[in-house]
């Protein structure tokens, strides 16, 4: 068990994600289901790194606002937590052909307004 508190916030999650699934899954399971490296998601558990804010916003829409909390930033108002969650359930709904297009149109609006998204789905994020 560990003793870091996002390393047990994300055992947690894991468990969580189990549940939801049915199945037991791997940890490379779980960091595609975030969209990360199992690279990374493997140092943030062991406490060797924190996910950078980036990171944080890709995994919000799964975890919710306390990714923030746990690795030192302040949550993003409750609205940009909204709208990171209905973007990547648009995603998530397209089909693999149509979600490179996608991910290029969302990168590019947000962008646009100076936002910006590092990954979106299995585009492992970091």
């Amino acid at each position: 068990m560990t003793k870091n508190p996002l390393g047990r916030f994300l055992l947690d999650e894991l468990i969580k994600y189990d549940q939801k699934t049915g199945i037991r899954n791997t940890w490379q399971d779980f960091a595609d289901y975030l969209g990360v490296s199992r690279e990374s998601l493997a140092q943030w558990r062991e406490g060797k790194y924190i996910p950078s804010r980036e990171a944080c916003d890709i995994m919000a829409p799964k975890l919710g606002p306390r990714i923030y909390d746990l690795s030192g930033y302040a949550r993003p108002p409750e609205y940009v937590l909204h709208v990171l969650q209905e973007i990547q359930d648009l995603y998530d709904a397209a089909s693999p052909d149509d979600q490179p297009r996608l991910y290029k149109e969302i990168t590019e609006k947000l962008a646009s307004i100076g936002l910006k998204i590092a990954s979106l789905g299995n585009d492992k994020g970091g």
